[in-house]
């Protein structure tokens, strides 16, 4: 509304409209709603945070004598490692889904803001 308004008044050469106090409130609401709703959006596609292999570590098992060797100490430290991985991917994947949810509440929180701010001043007749 506020683009539209500045637009009308560089063309036409009009002063704008005073903004009542309250409809200046709900923009500035939207405002903070939408930059709040953009943020969250940024974090989320910050690279997670998971548990880190170190290189060496797996090149040293790749050429130890017992790479072929099968046996219970290894498939459980094999599951360990995959189940620890699992659980830190979900548990991103869980606060990412969190963060994307608020992040679209804040932005129908914003539209709602524009539209009563728009609304508004209709029914009021000012």
């Amino acid at each position: 509304m506020a683009i539209t308004l500045g637009f009308v008044m560089l063309t036409t050469g009009q002063e704008a409209p005073a903004s009542d106090v309250t409809v200046t409130s709900l923009h500035a609401s939207a405002l903070i709603a939408l930059v709040a709703a953009s943020v969250a959006g940024l974090c989320v596609n910050l690279p997670a945070r998971i548990a880190k292999v170190a290189a060496e570590d797996l090149v040293n098992m790749a050429v130890g004598a017992s790479w072929d060797a099968h046996d219970a100490e290894s498939s459980r430290e094999e599951f360990r490692i995959l189940a620890d991985m699992l659980s830190g991917l979900r548990s991103v994947n869980r606060r990412r889904a969190r963060t994307l949810l608020a992040a679209l509440l804040a932005e129908v929180l914003a539209l709602a803001c524009m539209s009563a701010a728009t609304i508004l001043p209709l029914l009021t007749g000012r």
